[in-house]
């Protein structure tokens, strides 16, 4: 053990250099104290606000449960609670003492992110505090939501609409407080809490705005100003079309202040000839090839529906020469969803549906049952019409029914388009228009029946993407369709089956088959059978539309790929990015088994992803039955050690000086 020697000073009193040294620099003694009651700054404050900060998510999950169960008044306690609590986490993180300690790099960070993160907490609980005392005004409370005595809640959804979109605002708000919070140097717990919460904003500030946009147009679109009048489609998927399936049976529906009331059903077919009618846009005379001399026939072969909607209203104002308020489309699967809500519903002229069997009897045993064309489709119509007063009669659970309508419209079964603008334009923005998309990566596979039957029932399809993020929002992807015609030769009536063509046998199929890639970007390859074939390569409102036909004998199969690129596949930067997919498929009763597959990016890791998502040897992988419309959204970004790294190279290599000549 070394031992300190003494020596004498000019005094001649003994001395250790470490006590001269000491009384020489008092300074450091005192720089101690300084950097300790800076820590002590930092840290005391943010261990103040941790409590505050974990009620205040306790609370607000409590919030969004009791919402959920439609027990307002629980909510509206919850997310008062909440926002007290994110307020008092944030003014102990604002205390000025706190900001002393920001000098210290990792308490400043973590304390800077918390504060950011109880401000975006405190917004997100104003908004929803706001629509549960919303709902909480209203009579009868979310009782007020349900159909009741066979009209929609248009009173109730007008007095909803400022406070979502005041939610609406302070989500938005809130997510990029979020996104501005600091993310180095962080904490786990606090890391986590930032990632978790942006992943959450960043799906609700969408789902608010489609949720307020819609409550801004509905009452319009109900009749809240007057009766509206629209062509109701019912479509089956039996027979294909661009937008779904062959619209075979209409009516006029007259909406009056939430009630609904139709016209007769009828036959398409027998609406008044129409020969000749403007295009709703340039790219329309692409499908000038496949119009017939009645062009109600083939009304519907774009998979855009806005498209569809205007044309038919075209069409509505030549013959029978009347202008229309828009359209409204649904096929047998929305029914379900709202069967599922209402339960069983009695059609006159036929009997009882019920949500398991309305698809099967819609798409298939209507044909057998009911042999007279215009008979069949009068009942065909009569079933969706019972369906919609019956959920309007017995909505009940105001969760269960606005859920039901969120369901079909989300996978487009249920399709809106309206003549003025304004409320075509809030649609849009709730999604509820089947319009293509704008923006992000995108597969569209629509198909066109050229059979002139309803064999498209047996039809059945795989499809996969594997899909590679490249630089700067680009991405390159492969879709492989494989198609099966698993139809019968025989024991099915001929007009499900066929032939009802001279140049195809019972069992056949044929179809017109296209291919969208992303907004934007290109087709770039396409084989069949595991050879490369030739194929026309089309556009339509800024998609590329790879277009082939595809003939399905009975028993037969094809196997289809198309290599596509999408310019802004994702959004973001290197060190966090958002992947956004809009998949549609034609809505077979089989449904479409797909398989998505999105390579993670080099030096990047999953942060966000949809509950079915799985990783596998560095690939992202989702598997979903699809009848219609998914939407996908991906989140990846760095991690916090690499970014750290990357942070400290750039400040060390970041010039100080710099001198130009």
């Amino acid at each position: 053990m070394a031992v300190m020697r003494e020596r004498e000073n000019v005094h001649g009193e003994a001395v250790t250099p470490r006590r001269r040294w000491a009384r020489r620099h008092p300074w450091v003694t005192g720089a101690g104290l300084v950097v300790l009651l800076i820590v002590l700054c930092a840290g005391v404050p943010l261990a103040l606000a941790a409590p505050s900060l974990l009620s205040a998510r306790d609370a607000a999950q409590r919030g969004e449960a009791a919402l959920t169960d439609g027990d307002v008044d629980g909510a509206r306690v919850a997310f008062a609670d909440a926002e007290t609590d994110f307020r008092t986490a944030r003014r102990l993180l604002r205390n000025p003492i706190a900001s002393v300690g920001g000098v210290v790099p990792w308490l400043g960070h973590n304390a800077r992110a918390a504060g950011a993160l109880s401000h975006a907490g405190e917004l997100t609980a104003q908004g929803a505090a706001g629509v549960a005392d919303a709902v909480a005004a209203l009579p009868g409370g979310t009782d007020a939501l349900s159909p009741e005595g066979g009209a929609l809640p248009v009173a109730a959804v007008r007095e909803l609409a400022e406070p979502l979109a005041t939610a609406a605002d302070r989500l938005e708000e809130a997510l990029h407080v979020a996104q501005a919070a600091p993310d180095l140097l962080l904490a786990s717990p606090v890391a986590d809490a930032r990632e978790q919460l942006l992943s959450q904003l960043a799906a609700a500030a969408p789902t608010a705005s489609s949720a307020a946009a819609l409550a801004d147009a509905l009452p319009a679109f109900l009749g809240a100003d007057g009766p509206r009048t629209y062509f109701f489609g019912a479509s089956t998927p039996g027979e294909l079309r661009g937008s779904g399936g062959l619209i075979g049976a209409h009516a006029l529906l007259t909406i009056d202040d939430g009630r609904l009331a139709f016209s007769e059903f009828g036959a398409t077919t027998d609406l008044p000839t129409v020969e000749s009618v403007d295009a709703p846009h340039a790219d329309y005379a692409r499908y000038d090839r496949y119009q017939r001399d009645n062009r109600w026939l083939s009304m519907n072969l774009t998979p855009d529906f806005p498209t569809v909607g205007t044309l038919i209203e075209r069409l509505y104002a030549i013959a029978p020469g009347q202008e229309l308020d828009g359209v409204i489309v649904a096929d047998p699967y929305a029914l379900a969803a709202l069967l599922r809500v209402a339960g069983p519903t009695d059609v006159p002229g036929f009997g009882t549906v019920d949500a398991d069997s309305v698809v099967e009897f819609v798409t298939v045993d209507a044909y057998s049952e009911f042999t007279d064309s215009r008979e069949r489709k009068e009942v065909l119509g009569a079933v969706a019409a019972a369906t919609l007063q019956g959920f309007l009669e017995r909505g009940g659970d105001p969760v269960a029914s606005l859920s039901a309508l969120a369901e079909a419209t989300a996978g487009g079964h249920l399709t809106l388009h309206a003549v003025d603008p304004a409320v075509q334009s809030a649609l849009r923005t709730a999604g509820v228009t089947g319009a293509l998309p704008t923006g992000g990566d995108a597969v569209i596979v629509a198909a066109n029946s050229g059979t002139n039957a309803k064999v498209d029932a047996f039809l059945e399809a795989d499809l996969s993407y594997d899909v590679t993020l490249g630089p700067d929002g680009a991405a390159s992807g492969l879709v492989r369709l494989e198609l099966n015609n698993a139809a019968p030769r025989e024991g099915v009536d001929q007009y499900v089956i066929g032939p009802n063509r001279p140049d195809l046998e019972a069992g056949d199929n044929r179809l017109f088959l296209q291919v969208f890639g992303a907004p934007g970007g290109a087709v770039t390859g396409f084989a069949r059978d595991g050879e490369r074939a030739a194929a026309r390569i089309e556009s339509e409102l800024g998609l590329p539309a790879l277009v082939t036909d595809v003939e399905l004998p009975h028993g037969t199969a094809a196997d289809l790929e198309v290599s596509t690129t999408s310019p802004d596949a994702w959004t973001g930067d290197a060190d966090r990015l958002a992947y956004h997919l809009d998949l549609r498929v034609p809505p077979l009763l089989a449904g479409v088994d797909a398989t998505i597959s999105v390579g993670v990016p080099e030096g990047l890791e999953l942060i966000d992803s949809p509950a079915d998502a799985s990783v596998e040897d560095g690939v992202v992988i989702v598997e979903r039955t699809i009848r219609g419309e998914e939407k996908l959204s991906l989140t990846f970004a760095r991690p916090a050690e690499d970014r750290l790294r990357a942070a400290i190279r750039g400040f060390f290599t970041r010039p100080v000086v710099r001198i130009e000549f």
